[in-house]
């Protein structure tokens, strides 16, 4: 994709929460240029964000490699594992991977992308 102007395509997603101690999320709203105020306008997207948790999200733009990235900030941890006295057998895994409602999370915003 060309992109002329990277701040059109930056969008992040602010939280407002309620509670001292359990935290509940009670409302999003997208910041940044253009795409964040068509990310707004869409409440499918703002319900679909909620329901699921799916935050912290940001788009970033990257020029030099000519792409966007859509970020969810909460990370999939790989584990490694060996045992074995003799034979040494490592076991990788990964945890935490990300629910099917924040991929369709991701496609919809990506699908905002692409209208630019």
């Amino acid at each position: 994709m060309s992109i002329t102007n990277e701040d059109d395509l930056k969008a992040q997603v602010k939280e407002k929460t309620e509670g001292l101690i359990s935290k509940k999320l009670v409302d999003i709203r997208w910041e940044g240029g253009m795409l964040a105020g068509r990310l707004n306008g869409d409440t499918e997207l703002k319900n679909l964000i909620m329901k699921s948790s799916v935050v912290p999200l940001k788009v970033e733009p990257d020029k030099k490699n000519n792409c966007v990235h859509i970020i969810n900030e909460k990370g999939i941890r790989i584990i490694i594992q060996r045992s074995g006295i003799i034979v040494q057998k490592a076991e990788t895994r990964a945890e935490n991977f990300l629910p099917v409602e924040t991929l369709d999370v991701i496609d919809k915003i990506a699908t905002y992308v692409k209208s630019f």
